[in-house]
């Protein structure tokens, strides 16, 4: 198949909302995705079909062996794991179909342009602190939930977003096995761009950053399901009337330590008081996941959990070839003084 069609479409809906049918669909708007297909698309509904459709959707798909991952895993992420979550933060799912024989797979989901619209720069507390409530609320929901469990999370991903990740162990162990190539390649290639400080950062990381997060697992689970690519940039959404928030992109969810999606999001969230900013929209996090009952998750192991998500950044900046966002994640980290993780021990829980 060379493009999207009407036929793969009403398949996908069939899976998802029997009884709905298109008889044709154009394509309005290609957007920019490093892997799979993304489109908006318009939708001509059967007169005879016995289920309304919105006139314009997104799909998502692909006819590649390289992106089908990609697209299989949100799929299973929207059927399996979002629509158990009562008022999801992401856009309706109104079909999908995977066809791994033909390396073909589809995604349909609302379009959020019809009635939303993106943060803009800057990103003042106004949309800062809904974001930060209704990541929170996301993540007690999941909190040590037995969706995290294995063979659902068991292998790593294979794109930068994959290193927050944190279960199983051995996913840790898989994800440090393969960053040493990365950052050697990273140095040779931006040497005269990286200043000593976040050189010396990137070797620390590549000698301890499985230590690390290891130590932190060892001693304290409190992990829960995260977005794992929360940037403000494109993925977040936000209704023009009530102002309910909503993520888009959900390929990349995954177990892992709750403030890694917070200081993902504020990482382009300029401010000239930055420790001060991001430590009153941690302890709104910390507070609203208390205020849900999760009650063995102490302020300092939230703490330690931001300042190792930052360092975490840097490793996914390394994998997308960034030394723009890795110079913006290094000042950040070094405002939270997040070296002294490498001798400062984890917090009890």
């Amino acid at each position: 198949m060379s493009g999207l069609d009407a036929a793969l479409v009403n398949e996908a809906l069939a899976n998802r909302i029997p009884g709905a049918r298109v008889t044709a669909i154009s394509v309005i708007e290609r957007f920019v995705a490093q892997r799979a297909n993304v489109e908006r698309i318009r939708v001509v509904s059967d007169p005879g079909t016995r289920v309304p459709l919105p006139r314009t959707m997104i799909a998502k798909w692909t006819t590649e062996a390289a992106t089908l991952p990609e697209v299989r895993s949100e799929i299973a992420t929207h059927l399996a794991v979002l629509r158990a979550l009562p008022d999801a933060p992401s856009p309706r799912c109104f079909g999908a179909v995977v066809r791994p024989a033909d390396r073909t797979a589809l995604l349909l989901t609302q379009d959020l342009t019809v009635d939303h619209d993106r943060p803009a720069h800057p990103f003042g507390v106004e949309i800062l602190e809904p974001i930060v409530d209704v990541i929170a609320g996301m993540h007690a929901f999941w909190w040590q939930s037995d969706v995290l469990a294995p063979p659902r999370f068991a292998s790593p991903m294979p794109r930068p977003t994959r290193m927050p990740q944190a279960a199983p162990i051995g996913v840790i162990e898989a994800n440090a096995a393969a960053i040493g190539e990365p950052i050697r390649s990273f140095l040779a290639a931006h040497d005269r761009e990286l200043s000593d400080l976040e050189k010396r950062l990137l070797r620390l990381l590549n000698a301890r950053w499985r230590g690390l997060f290891l130590e932190r697992m060892r001693g304290h689970r409190s992990i829960t399901l995260i977005h794992g690519d929360l940037h403000l940039l494109g993925n977040v959404y936000r209704h023009r009337e009530t102002g309910a928030v909503r993520f888009i992109d959900w390929a990349d969810c995954k177990p892992g330590l709750g403030p890694h999606d917070i200081a993902y999001s504020l990482i382009s969230a300029d401010t000239e008081d930055r420790k001060a900013r991001d430590t009153a929209l941690l302890r709104r996090y910390h507070g609203r996941l208390h205020a849900s009952g999760i009650d063995t998750y102490p302020w300092p192991l939230c703490v330690w959990d931001y300042r190792f998500a930052l360092l975490t950044n840097l490793l996914q900046c390394v994998l997308q070839d960034s030394p723009h966002w890795l110079r913006k994640t290094s000042a950040i980290a070094q405002v939270w003084e997040c070296d002294r993780l490498f001798v400062e021990p984890v917090p009890n829980a």
